[in-house]
């Protein structure tokens, strides 16, 4: 259990100091470690101070940090609501650095700030105030300082449950960074991939939707296939492939850049209509909710595969990218020690 009262304290952006004190992150990552085990959330107002700071957040945060990037004050004295205690500090390399799930900045911005150095994070367990401290203005050497008073500790409560803060511990074991750092990494390809499809030709988009279709077994042969697919006058693609390389059965295919509306699966649909019994659009962008609607409520069956679909699809199929490295997770072989 901790103190009863403290007046040491860490001076953290209010931003961060609420969302610690949400739930919304239980972790800091720092380029160093730290002795100090127990300390007050000094709130400061550090990123404020930075043109365009949103940009170090991620956008579904934006409204949050917003809301908390200045501190509540009286006159010269700034409220403090959080104590926090540092249950672990884990050491990572900066590329298996914990997901953007356990904190509000960017991923990136993170990445920067580290600038190729260990990651120190530090895993903390943080307790609101039975009643916030009004503070007098805290001096102290870098992040660290003392109060003139010490405060009271004293029916402080947890912000996550033990349960809760149990399983973000087990989500910061190595395997689990690992995982969280690959599909980090995987997200971050996706990004890549769309912004390179958004840019390229329409010759060069109908070689890489006719690259992915043969991947995952349709469209036949790449003869075949090409044959079939069209480019359309609006900078789209359409066409009736094989399902199978026998043709047993023919998809309508249709695949564009741009968000899609409900007009246009309509139009899909009706084009599907004495072609094909099944459909697939594609977009790089997204469909509206409308579109999404009616292609779900018709008896022909149209599949739409959106931006984010398409980059995954792409990825697992081994199209537009290239493997870099690969890691075995090994354990003991327990059957091996087994001298019975």
């Amino acid at each position: 259990m901790f103190m009863k009262s403290t007046e040491k304290c860490l001076k953290e952006w209010n931003a961060i100091v609420e969302a610690l004190g949400h739930g919304k992150q239980t972790i800091l990552i720092r380029k160093y470690k730290t002795n100090l085990k127990e300390f007050l959330l000094y709130p400061t107002v550090s990123y404020t101070n930075e043109n365009d700071y949103l940009k170090s957040f991620q956008e579904k945060h934006h409204s949050f940090v917003e809301k908390y990037s200045f501190p509540h004050k009286e006159g010269e004295k700034t409220e403090i609501k959080y104590f926090a205690t540092v249950e672990k500090i884990l050491e990572r390399p900066p590329r298996i650095i914990p997901s953007e799930n356990f904190y509000i900045w960017r991923r990136g911005h993170v990445k920067s700030y580290l600038n190729g150095k260990n990651a120190y994070i530090w895993v903390l367990r943080v307790y609101r105030l039975k009643k916030p401290y009004m503070a007098d203005l805290a001096y102290g050497p870098g992040v660290y300082a003392n109060l003139k008073e010490r405060v009271s500790l004293k029916g402080a409560e947890p912000v996550l449950t033990d349960k809760e803060f149990s399983e973000t511990l087990e989500k910061l074991t190595p395997e689990e960074s690992l995982q969280y750092g690959y599909q980090t990494l995987r997200d971050e390809l996706a990004m890549e991939l769309l912004e390179n499809i958004r840019s390229c030709s329409t010759g060069f988009f109908k070689k890489m939707i006719v690259d992915l279709l043969l991947k995952m077994g349709y469209g036949g042969s790449r003869k075949d296939a090409d044959e079939a697919i069209e480019k359309g006058g609006d900078g789209g693609i359409e066409g009736i492939i094989k399902e199978d390389k026998l043709g047993l059965d023919t998809i309508y295919i249709q695949a564009k850049r741009g968000s899609i509306s409900r007009p246009e699966i309509q139009k899909f649909a009706s084009a599907l209509e004495g072609q094909a019994k099944k459909g697939v659009f594609i977009t790089t962008s997204s469909f509206s909710r409308a579109a999404q609607e009616y292609a779900s409520s018709i008896d022909n069956r149209i599949v739409l595969i959106d931006g984010d679909e398409l980059a995954q699809l792409m990825i697992d199929h081994d199209v537009g990218v290239s493997k870099v490295t690969s890691y075995d997770i090994k354990k003991i072989d327990t059957d091996y020690f087994s001298e019975e």
